[in-house]
């Protein structure tokens, strides 16, 4: 300890929990962090203990901290998406088949992922105001409200609605990025299954990037997607399920996401 500063181990021993947990706490704004010299989280001690006093308040004698939602689960060192090992899903499966496991507890996704040609077509012609460096998540921002304009089954809300707005939503953002005009990205091969030629991570890696992907840029794209495919509750996914908790459609919610990013 230096200056009242813990490194991730101390504040780990001081709150009996595993480092893994100190980071899942970061990341819900549990406990702030600071950058050592060195490059290295800090956390204060004050803000360390606080959060001992509160966890023992919390919870019974000797019972390890634990922090779950009705989709995950973080327990040690391992993460779990609906009882399945995160890390393993993101090993062996899809975006598309992890966003449908989280959306209705079904793991396979044998639906199209297919954008609205009308809603695209709209959306380039909004980003064509925009300049060349714009980013893309400013370009998302942008093009958001376009898609829900044409889009008119937007306000349809049930599950298996929403379902279907979803991944037409995702493949009109990750397919609305501009292209350099390289080909095709080849197909992403994740697990022991077969190909996938028309992948989200395929279609997002050529709106982000001029050139092909680099050997494992694909299977390290989607394995990321799927990492980050529940923020729990992170500001801006905070954001947008206090949104969809008041039946706001899907493209109000990713908005209210992207301008909480």
């Amino acid at each position: 300890m230096r200056g009242g500063l813990l490194t991730a181990q101390e504040a780990a021993e001081r709150l009996g929990v595993k480092p893994a947990t100190v980071y899942a706490y970061v990341s819900r704004g549990m406990l702030r962090r600071e950058r050592g010299p060195d490059g290295r989280s800090r956390f204060a001690l004050a803000e360390v203990d606080r959060l001992a006093r509160r966890g023992r308040r919390d919870r019974p004698q000797g019972a390890e901290l634990r922090i779950e939602s009705a989709l995950t689960a973080i327990e040690d060192d391992a993460i779990f998406y609906r009882g399945e090992d995160l890390f393993t899903l993101a090993r062996t499966r899809t975006f598309e088949e992890v966003a449908q496991f989280l959306w209705t507890g079904e793991l396979r996704d044998l639906q199209p992922w297919v954008a609205d040609r009308a809603g695209l077509e709209a959306a380039a012609r909004v980003q064509s105001a925009l300049s060349g460096p714009t980013l893309p998540l400013d370009r998302l921002r942008v093009a958001m409200p376009v898609l829900a304009a044409v889009d008119p089954l937007r306000h349809d809300t049930g599950m298996a609605a929403v379902v279907v707005t979803g991944r037409r939503l995702i493949a009109a953002m990750v397919d609305g990025l501009p292209r350099c005009g390289q080909d095709a990205p080849p197909p992403l091969k994740v697990g022991r299954g077969s190909p996938f030629p028309d992948s989200v991570a395929s279609r997002l890696w050529a709106g982000l990037a001029c050139g092909p992907p680099v050997r494992g840029g694909l299977e390290a794209l989607n394995a990321a997607l799927v990492l980050v495919a529940d923020h729990d509750l992170s500001v801006s996914t905070l954001a947008a399920r206090m949104a969809a908790s008041i039946a706001a459609d899907p493209y109000a919610v990713v908005s209210v996401g992207l301008s909480a990013l």
